[in-house]
């Protein structure tokens, strides 16, 4: 799935209850997760792995609010066919995102949820000035420009150095 159908459902609100996020851009990522649970009015839960999840929603059921599972390159999700092949019809009326650093094709688990995946690869170099600019409209296109260059492009990166300035502009 592309990041363009993503921001489709979501608007539509239409998302999936289970997702898998990959790519470099891990600061669009989060802004995406942001944005479902909003959409979603979920609670955002991070969990550790599968096992925890499995707890929270065996519990979950006492309280009834759905939420919005985030779990990070969990190995047991991946390789334990009997968990992912039912992780759907598991998870009811919550969500879960599942954060992958790579992403290995060869996974069955992935073969078969292919469609669920969400590549967020590097902003081309417009839209990642363009979010710059938002975030520090006064900053010049050169200086811009020597920002990306500096962050090796990288968003997440970008806002960290855009933090330093500020708050280095604040004790001026």
């Amino acid at each position: 799935m592309e990041v363009q159908e993503l921001k489709k459902l979501i608007k539509e609100k239409k998302i999936p209850n289970f997702l898998i996020f990959t790519g470099e851009e891990y600061e669009i990522q989060h802004r995406y997760i942001k944005q479902i649970a909003k959409v979603t009015d979920r609670r955002t839960y991070y969990a550790e792995d599968i096992d925890e999840i499995w707890k929270e929603l065996n519990n979950s059921s006492l309280f009834g609010d759905s939420r919005l599972y985030i779990l990070r390159d969990d190995k047991e999700l991946l390789t334990n066919e009997k968990i992912y092949t039912r992780i759907t019809d598991i998870l009811n009326d919550n969500m879960l995102i599942l954060m992958l650093t790579t992403l290995d094709k060869r996974l069955k688990m992935l073969k078969q949820y292919k469609d669920s995946i969400v590549e967020f690869n590097a902003l081309n170099d417009a839209m990642l000035k363009r979010y710059i600019q938002r975030e520090i409209p006064l900053l010049s296109d050169r200086n811009c420009e020597i920002l990306m260059e500096i962050c090796e492009h990288n968003y997440g990166h970008c806002l960290l150095e855009i933090d330093k300035i500020r708050r280095y502009a604040d004790n001026d």
